[in-house]
């Protein structure tokens, strides 16, 4: 990559760790944000999908160690995985290409639970790229965040930013494969951590708008 790029959870500072935004609802007509910690994963390789879906949503006891991609080799010394707590516990859908993220993403806007970030592969195999994807997945849900996971470097920052619009730089971040157990927690709790302060620091100044004009 020719620069590093500014990961959403700079905006936030250290998040890892941090108490979650005040949700307190102040009526029955102004009720705050809920947290939304729902996460698309977007791989056509489907034992990664599954991976992300087992280490960020795991049922029960029944944690499954995390897959990695047959594109990739695992690094000589992996990050031990940390797993989330009951209480960051994540909503994961995971589909294998295209068509189904944007059906995937209207319909969370359709039923008003709109996911907060998606994980997309680069290389999908399919007609269009993650990077195009990203764009489209833009186009429904503007405040949506993406973290693409590649293992190629043939497309440099600069030329990411200017294919997204300047305009979406901070709604994007990348992982390298391989890539660790904690490294996708770790994404996963910031940028998660990043929507919903968004949205409850908007909750508030419309709250406050409304009480000044009153």
């Amino acid at each position: 990559m020719s620069q590093a790029v500014r990961s959403p959870k700079a905006d936030v500072g250290a998040v890892t760790g941090a108490s979650d935004p005040v949700l307190a609802p102040t009526s029955n007509t102004n009720v705050a944000p809920e947290l939304n910690r729902r996460i698309l994963v977007v791989d056509d390789e489907i034992s990664i999908g599954e991976g992300i879906q087992s280490l960020l949503a795991p049922q029960g006891d029944n944690i499954l160690p995390f897959r990695r991609t047959s594109r990739s080799q695992p690094t000589a010394e992996a990050t031990p995985p940390t797993e989330p707590t009951a209480r960051e516990k994540f909503e994961v859908t995971v589909v294998t290409n295209p068509t189904d993220a944007l059906k995937a993403i209207e319909k969370s806007i359709t039923e008003g639970k709109p996911f907060s970030m998606g994980f997309f592969d680069v290389l999908l195999g399919a007609d269009i790229d993650g990077i195009e994807l990203v764009k489209r997945a833009l186009g429904l849900d503007p405040d949506m965040y993406a973290v693409f996971v590649t293992a190629y470097h043939d497309r440099s920052v600069d030329s990411i930013n200017e294919y997204l619009g300047g305009d979406k730089s901070e709604r994007w971040d990348y992982i390298n494969k391989p890539f660790s157990d904690g490294e996708i927690i770790q994404k996963a709790r910031s940028v998660t951590t990043l929507w919903n302060l968004k949205k409850v620091k908007a909750w508030h100044e419309e709250q406050l708008s409304d009480d000044q004009r009153r």
